[in-house]
């Protein structure tokens, strides 16, 4: 990889860290149940991670099922509806939450 692939990739590198891997280290460092072991490799607690990991993975799956078939009509199709679809794709990043 070139330098600069790499220097463009460093925002998404510490986002990763800040958002994943330092809450987890935390977590397995600061945190135990009774008898000593470590909440992290809690049954309950491996079973959350790997409901929300599915989950995660599902959601990514079907967003880019969806929305690159969607993508490449809009960008390169024309239909008689195509405003609409452009505007009702624009609503979610309008709409305050």
């Amino acid at each position: 990889m070139k330098k600069r692939g790499l220097i463009e990739l460093m925002p998404a590198i510490i986002f990763m860290a800040g958002a994943y891997i330092l809450p987890m280290i935390f977590l397995a460092l600061y945190t135990s149940s009774i008898g000593g072991k470590l909440s992290v490799f809690n049954t309950l607690n491996i079973h959350i991670f790997t409901f929300t990991f599915y989950q995660a993975m599902l959601s990514t799956v079907m967003a880019i099922a969806i929305g690159l078939p969607g993508a490449y009509l809009l960008g390169k199709t024309k239909f008689k509806f195509k405003g609409i679809f452009t505007a009702l794709s624009t609503v979610p990043f309008v709409m305050p939450s």
